[in-house]
């Protein structure tokens, strides 16, 4: 674990009680939990302990972090940086905790935290004794729970959550006062995509070669929608069937050319002079968060 001391010493002892076994354990600090191998870590107030919840424990993961589908798919909601699954112990019955949960990337807009519980998901619940702030960062470098960074909210753009939970209170998952708080949940983002046409110049196309003749951008809060087809509509007066091929290509430096290595993710022809051509993934497409280009080209 690159902590200085051999896997073979440390052993698969849990000295900490963390749920990690020692010999992948590299954090002294009982306070903190690694959320993935990115290097950012979950950390909550001093003197208390945190440890790994029990749906990533029963999974064997060494991090925090699970994918959504580990506990439920939700149809309306994305998870872009999975769900974190902890547990908080050393409270006093009753008391609450601060938590802070840095992000992969900033917080997009119309963001949410929800919660996992009782079978189902829901947002997380703000009253007296359970908030949510957010702090700027990036790279996963936080202000500790507790700093005066942290403003009320979700801000768009900031890098950082601080959840503040109670025990016993609507956030905790195990329903009860006990001193331990159980609480998978994560950043949620309304799932939907937006495609857009993009301005590309008219060309002239000679027969054998091939021509970019649309470019489209996808526009993914979540990054948790899969592309599966797309329809086109060509207008003209031309024989459509003259159109050896149509292809979808990934334009990954979206510099609106064809380069070498980019990815073909769709292909097709007319089989009809209507107009019309549903092209279909050559597998699902996963859409990732943020914008993407792709290239529409044709060959006669």
């Amino acid at each position: 674990d690159g902590d200085g001391v051999s896997d073979a010493d440390e052993g698969i002892a849990d000295s900490d009680g963390d749920r990690i076994p020692d010999y992948l354990d590299d954090l002294p600090n009982t306070n903190m939990l690694r959320m993935s191998g990115d290097g950012r870590v979950l950390e909550t107030d001093t003197g208390l302990k945190l440890r790994l919840g029990h749906t990533v424990f029963q999974d064997a993961g060494f991090y925090c972090t699970l994918a959504e589908a580990a506990l439920a798919e939700e149809a309306d909601y994305g998870y872009p940086d999975g769900v974190v699954d902890f547990e908080i112990e050393g409270l006093e019955p009753g008391a609450g905790a601060q938590v802070v949960v840095p992000l992969r990337r900033p917080l997009p807009a119309n963001s949410r935290y929800r919660k996992y519980a009782n079978g189902g998901w829901r947002d997380f619940v703000v009253d007296d004794r359970n908030a949510l702030y957010s702090a700027p960062g990036e790279q996963g470098a936080c202000p500790p729970p507790g700093s005066g960074q942290y403003e009320t909210g979700l801000t768009t753009g900031h890098g950082c959550i601080q959840l503040t939970v109670e025990d016993g209170g609507p956030n905790d998952a195990d329903n009860e006062a006990n001193g331990s708080i159980q609480d998978p949940g994560g950043l949620a983002v309304p799932v939907g995509v937006n495609l857009t046409q993009l301005s590309a110049a008219d060309q002239s196309v000679t027969v054998g070669s091939e021509t970019v003749v649309m470019r489209l951008r996808l526009s993914s809060e979540s990054g948790d929608v899969e592309l599966t087809s797309l329809t086109l509509q060509a207008s003209g007066s031309g024989d459509d069937r003259a159109v050896e091929n149509i292809r979808l290509i990934v334009d990954a430096n979206a510099n609106g050319l064809v380069d070498d290595a980019e990815e073909t993710i769709a292909a097709g022809r007319f089989n009809r002079d209507d107009g019309t051509l549903q092209l279909e993934m050559l597998q699902p497409y996963a859409i990732p968060a943020g914008d993407t280009d792709l290239l529409v080209t044709m060959q006669l």
